[in-house]
């Protein structure tokens, strides 16, 4: 079995580490493993043995003239390299990379790691994109979504039948997030120590790309106030473009010594152990890792409501609003009441252990070697599924 998956980027965030992930799992099996991604949004984080294929022209911006060049590359690269299955990530690559494959691999699949159409998503852009998402899906054989929420959005908007969907979670060392309940009061305050903490200081932590999806801005303007008139930190893991914007605005409203950007941190649970709080105010995600591993962590959790928060029915989440109105409240319920607002039932997040993500990525596999097996092995023979797209070019149209 020869496999491509196709990404925009690959940079180090959640999505990154589920396509890590699966690419081991196949590699395990003696799969051999390429990928095609744009060569600046590269951080070489895949497993050695994958092979991987740059595509510049592979942008994340609209790009007619690009996107075209892209599409022809990637079609080009499938057919010199006739691979068994094409499996395409995120929006832009994910409509590239199917209709690149399009009778020339024998199996098609996509995984959705967020919506690309919907709330967040101005209306224009919305539209364009669920559209294309329709007329692709007439060509995928096989869907992931790394939730049962983000299943649902695309099911319920015609994307795709119920029965060509798998619902596989990204995997999270759930065990190792649990033991930070039981860290001793001297490892926290080494922690602490580490970071120039002292023992008073009431810790809020955010964990995210430094992007303006993350809305880390929206989380210092919400909490500025309580910032400034109590104890307390911001510290926010991540990297991105968005830094020295935050910087600025930190500045600008007179908490700069209250928000500390850390950067892109390897390992957060150091982090998790000495939180007070965590927040997530991102405008759209899948299902957001940093959540879970917070939960897992024993952390209360202030959110705006985003696709894949409800994957776990029992988690006492603090909802404000989408914009992040009342946060500075929750703040205060959480801070007067951690106990209340910390998820009590660990074994809720079983489903995400990597021996269960395993167990499911074994059967979809076994799934996507059987029916590779099952079809024509001239490359050019349209395959069986339903009517194509009218007319493939639609990606001119991105």
């Amino acid at each position: 079995m020869k496999i491509l998956h196709v990404a925009t980027r690959h940079r180090r965030g959640g999505a990154e580490r589920n396509l890590i992930h699966t690419m081991e799992q196949e590699l395990d099996r003696g799969w051999e493993v390429h990928a095609a991604v744009h060569p600046f949004e590269y951080q070489p984080t895949l497993p050695a043995s994958a092979r991987v294929h740059f595509v510049p022209q592979m942008v994340r911006e609209v790009s007619p003239y690009r996107d075209l060049l892209a599409t022809v590359i990637l079609r080009k690269l499938v057919r010199r390299e006739r691979f068994d299955v094409v499996h395409t990530h995120q929006s832009k690559a994910g409509i590239l990379g199917r209709v690149a494959a399009w009778r020339l691999a024998p199996a098609i699949v996509h995984t959705i790691h967020m919506p690309s159409f919907g709330e967040p998503y101005a209306s224009h852009a919305s539209w364009v994109f669920k559209r294309l998402e329709l007329l692709c899906a007439r060509i995928t054989d096989r869907f992931i979504a790394v939730g049962s929420e983000l299943r649902d959005v695309y099911v319920q908007a015609g994307v795709g039948r119920p029965e060509q969907y798998s619902v596989i979670h990204s995997p999270i060392d759930v065990s190792s997030f649990s033991k930070l309940r039981d860290s001793s009061p001297s490892q926290r305050s080494r922690w602490r120590r580490e970071l120039g903490i002292d023992a008073k200081t009431r810790v809020i932590l955010s964990i995210g790309a430094l992007d303006p999806r993350k809305r880390h801005d929206t989380a210092i303007r919400r909490l500025a106030p309580a910032m400034s008139n109590l104890d307390l930190v911001l510290l926010v893991a991540g990297e991105g473009p968005e830094e020295t914007n935050l910087r600025a605005l930190a500045a600008d409203l007179g908490v700069q010594n209250h928000v500390r950007l850390l950067g892109f941190v390897e390992d957060v649970r150091p982090l998790l152990g000495i939180a007070d709080v965590f927040v997530h105010v991102s405008e759209v995600e899948g299902v957001p890792q940093v959540v879970l591993q917070a939960l897992a962590a024993g952390v209360p959790v202030l959110a705006s409501p985003v696709e894949g928060l409800r994957e776990i029915d029992e988690a006492p989440l603090l909802l404000v609003g989408r914009d992040g109105d009342g946060l500075g409240e929750a703040l205060e319920r959480a801070l007067a009441d951690r106990e209340r607002f910390s998820l009590p039932n660990r074994d809720l997040l079983r489903d995400w252990s990597p021996k269960q993500v395993n167990l499911k990525l074994g059967e979809l596999h076994n799934d996507i070697e059987a029916l590779v097996r099952s079809r024509s092995t001239d490359r050019e023979t349209v395959r069986p599924a339903d009517a194509p797209p009218a007319a493939p070019s639609s990606s001119s149209s991105l």
